[in-house]
């Protein structure tokens, strides 16, 4: 833990939460791939979850719990790991109590709280 705080620790932060640092850094380990994007869409994202790989998403979290709109300073990260038979999205969620982590979100939602990031996604990959 120590290593990695190190390895990612951004002085203009200041701190350990700056993602794009956090990608950087699993793309230096060897045998993983990384790289901060910004995506065409929900398709991009089920090519991902096709080839067996969660992607981690930057999202508002007022509008994925169906907010109409962001609220200020409302960015959160969750993990896309799969859509329903109707194409809703399926995402764990490390913010919430650990009984609600799994969730589905309503693929409107989840298109619209994705929006707000410009489809900003954080792969990481298996070489």
């Amino acid at each position: 833990v120590r290593e990695v705080a190190a390895a990612v620790h951004d002085p203009g932060w200041p701190g350990t939460g700056n993602w794009s640092f956090n990608v950087a850094h699993a793309g230096s380990v060897p045998g993983l791939g990384a790289v901060v994007a910004r995506l065409g869409g929900v398709c991009d994202l089920e090519r991902w979850i096709d080839a067996g790989m969660p992607v981690a998403v930057s999202v508002s979290y007022a509008q994925l719990k169906g907010a109409s709109r962001p609220s200020r300073g409302d960015g959160h990260l969750v993990v896309v790991r799969g859509f329903t038979a109707s194409g809703d999205v399926l995402v764990n969620d490390p913010g919430v109590r650990r009984s609600r982590v799994q969730r589905e979100v309503p693929r409107a939602d989840f298109i619209r709280a994705w929006t707000h990031s410009r489809r900003t996604a954080y792969l990481v990959w298996p070489e």
